[in-house]
């Protein structure tokens, strides 16, 4: 029998999770925060809302810009 593929899980295994890092500071201090983040994540995960509507809404939430957001998000998964 030979491998016929290889699956990585890459999101906080073989690279930082750069979203898990800027929430962590949320965790004590405001975890409804944290959940309204990974529910609106979630829901672009599985097409609800577009990856523009998450951004803008995730970003507002941790009192970012989008661009701001955008930009620790590459690179703090660029590590």
């Amino acid at each position: 029998m030979s491998i016929r593929a290889v699956i990585f899980d890459c999101f906080g295994v073989l690279i930082t999770d750069a979203l898990e890092v800027m929430l962590e500071p949320l965790r004590e201090s405001d975890p409804m925060a944290v959940r309204r983040i990974v529910d609106t994540v979630t829901a672009a995960n599985r097409g609800i809302i577009t990856s523009e509507q998450s951004r803008a809404a995730v970003a507002a939430a941790l009192g970012l810009g989008v661009g701001e957001y955008v930009d620790r998000l590459r690179r703090g998964e660029a590590k």
